[in-house]
C-alpha cells in the first residue's frame, strides 16, 4: 500500500536565478516524485526500472463546485494521478469511477492513497481524521477546518500516522501573490 509513500520537503529553483520557490508539499512514490502546490504547478517524474509510471490513486469526497472546477480537471489532466473513487451524497453519472455514499465505505473498499476533501466545511475535521486514521494522505479544500484546535489536532494526527496533510491553495502562484511575496521579502 502506501508504505513507500513519504512526505518530503523539496526546494525548487525556478528558471529565473534570482527567484527561488519553496514547495512544502511533495509525495515520493517509489521512483516518482510529485510536487503538489495549488494547480500541481510543477512535477517531476522519474521512471522505474521498467520505464512505467506509477499512478497515485485518488479519491474525492464531495462533488460540488470545487471538485468540478479544480480537482476533477486537475486529476484528469495529470498522468501521475488516477481517480479511483468518489464520495457524494448524490449519484454523479458523468464521473466514471467507483462511487460511494460515505467516506467509511470508500475507505474500506477503495485503493485510494490520497483523499481530496471538498465536502462542506463543517465536516472537514471529521472526514480528514477518518482518512488519516485509515492511513490515507489528505488534501483539504479551504478552509482547512473551523477552529485552530481542530487544525492542530489534524496536524498531530497526520504526524503520528506518518501521512501528509495539506490545504489546497490554487492562487499561490498568481502574479499579485508573487508580487506581494517579493515586496515582503525586500522589506517594503
Amino acid at each position: 500500500r502506501s508504505s513507500d509513500l513519504q512526505a518530503a520537503r523539496l526546494r525548487l529553483q525556478s528558471s529565473n536565478a534570482n527567484s527561488v520557490f519553496f514547495i512544502s508539499v511533495a509525495f515520493i512514490w517509489g521512483e516518482t516524485a510529485i510536487i503538489i502546490n495549488g494547480f500541481l504547478l510543477q512535477y517531476f517524474i522519474m521512471f522505474d526500472e521498467e520505464n512505467s509510471m506509477q499512478h497515485i490513486p485518488v479519491a474525492i469526497i464531495g462533488c460540488g463546485m470545487s471538485a468540478r472546477t479544480f480537482h476533477l480537471p486537475l486529476i484528469a489532466a495529470s498522468a501521475d494521478f488516477r481517480l479511483t473513487a468518489l464520495v457524494s451524497s448524490r449519484p454523479q453519472p458523468d464521473v466514471a469511477v467507483a462511487q460511494f455514499p460515505d467516506a467509511a465505505a470508500m475507505l474500506a473498499q477503495s485503493d485510494a492513497e490520497l483523499v481530496v476533501i471538498t465536502a462542506p466545511n463543517a465536516v472537514h475535521f471529521s472526514l480528514a481524521a477518518q482518512c488519516l486514521a485509515a492511513g490515507r494522505h489528505v488534501v483539504l479544500e479551504k478552509p482547512m477546518v473551523n477552529t485552530v484546535a481542530e487544525g492542530r489536532d489534524l496536524m498531530a494526527r497526520a504526524e503520528r500516522a506518518g501521512r501528509l496533510l495539506s490545504v489546497f491553495h490554487n492562487r499561490r502562484w498568481d502574479s499579485d501573490f508573487l508580487t506581494l511575496q517579493s515586496l515582503l521579502a525586500r522589506g517594503k
